[in-house]
């Protein structure tokens, strides 16, 4: 029985070694190093169960067969796995660039408030304000076609980014309190007075 399980095994041994290096090379032309190496510790352990049987006679004819067969499992598995990942990431990115119904409502709202905070402006300043933030404008064309230096431009620009920064900070600090929200009116004190 000794002397049986020893010719079995140094037969299996002389297998790995007459085949390892094609088996390897056939296998890393359809599958990545790592892969290829677990396909092919597969491929002799099933070759190694099925000579244990008895059932075989040739072991290289089917451990190629067997190795191939492994490698293309892994290959459709891959695909699905793949396909199922670009599908899970698509769905993703299709809920993510969908905004919610409560981001909506927050844009609206933070529109709505500079839009007021805006119209609150002395006429020029909100002029140039509009003219530069909205119409783009440079400090040079917006100089010309109001009739004034840029260093004026300049200190509309700041009143009114000024002014629209306390409405808003006011405005935000007062609907807080409202709701209860202590932290958020303490956080905007502190950036009301740094104002």
């Amino acid at each position: 029985m000794v002397d049986k399980n020893l010719n079995f095994q140094s037969e299996m041994k002389l297998l790995v070694l007459q085949t390892k290096a094609m088996l390897f090379a056939m296998l890393l032309r359809l599958l990545e190093h790592h892969d290829a190496e677990e396909v092919m510790q597969e491929a002799y352990f099933r070759v190694y169960i099925e000579r244990k049987k008895g059932v075989i006679s040739e072991e290289r004819p089917l451990l190629f067969r067997i190795a191939k067969n492994l490698a293309i499992s892994r290959i459709r598995r891959r695909k699905v796995e793949d396909n199922k990942k670009a599908e899970i990431q698509s769905w993703n990115s299709d809920l993510l660039s969908r905004p919610s119904s409560e981001r909506i409502a927050i844009e609206k709202e933070q529109k709505r408030n500079l839009l007021e905070a805006v119209n609150m402006l002395p006429p020029v300043c909100r002029q140039v304000f509009i003219m530069r933030k909205i119409e783009e404008l440079s400090h040079q064309d917006i100089a010309r076609t109001l009739g004034v230096s840029t260093k004026t431009v300049e200190n509309h620009l700041t009143r009114g980014m000024h002014l629209c920064r306390k409405y808003l900070l006011r405005n935000t600090l007062s609907k807080s309190e409202f709701l209860g929200k202590r932290n958020m009116s303490q956080a905007c004190d502190s950036r009301e007075k740094k104002v």
